[in-house]
């Protein structure tokens, strides 16, 4: 009897273990599926003219690695530009059951991937371990309800020099409908001195825009 009651015991115990993991799965799987896709500020921009249109293009690439990973690929351009203001792969990953972690790396000879998020196939010529990190820039996130994630950087560990900031914070939130991505530059003395001081540009979810 006391056999039994270990087999049953340790059956459960496999059972919690094996509905943890379904539910990290879930929540890499859920993440993914809002932040890909195409996002414009074109709605904020024409309420309020401190904010420019910009629009971005986030894919998956490289699927098939390892499912406790993930890889996206974003590119960011401002309406009107000759080329985009921004291309970076992140990777997003598992930590624990209840969070997620972006980290960030940047594109060797980013040119030869202009517009690549219409064919993400293009990064199979790209190896993980061409990319060069950006220490100090993940993004923790956090499921904050029903298709809505929240995440931010950690305090001033984000090193840059654009602009003459010492830092930079990001912070997301990211729902069914898009985006908001708040991005800032900060000296040494915490000053903001690159990056919209009334809050995030807000991204609508659209077909993707020829903005070339």
């Amino acid at each position: 009897m006391n056999g039994r009651v270990r087999s049953l015991r340790g059956f459960a115990v496999a059972l919690c273990v094996a509905s943890a993991a379904a539910q990290a799965g879930d929540l890499l799987d859920d993440y993914v599926r809002l932040q890909a896709g195409d996002f414009t500020s074109e709605v904020q921009a024409r309420q309020d003219a401190r904010y420019q249109v910009a629009q971005w293009h986030i894919v998956e690439i490289w699927r098939a690695q390892d499912p406790k990973q993930r890889w996206l690929y974003t590119e960011a351009w401002l309406a009107g530009a000759q080329g985009p203001y921004l291309q970076r792969i992140t990777r997003v990953a598992q930590d624990g059951d209840a969070s997620l972690v972006a980290s960030r790396y940047t594109i060797p000879d980013p040119a030869r991937f202009v517009g690549a998020y219409q064919d993400p196939g293009a990064f199979a010529k790209l190896r993980i371990g061409d990319l060069a990190a950006l220490p100090g820039c993940e993004v923790t996130i956090v499921r904050a309800g029903a298709g809505r994630f929240e995440g931010g950087t950690v305090g001033d560990h984000c090193g840059a020099n654009y602009k003459g900031a010492a830092y930079a914070v990001s912070t997301l939130v990211l729902t069914a409908d898009g985006m908001t991505n708040w991005d800032r530059g900060f000296d040494a003395a915490g000053h903001l001195v690159w990056g919209p001081e009334a809050g995030g540009y807000q991204f609508r979810r659209s077909p993707a825009p020829d903005v070339k």
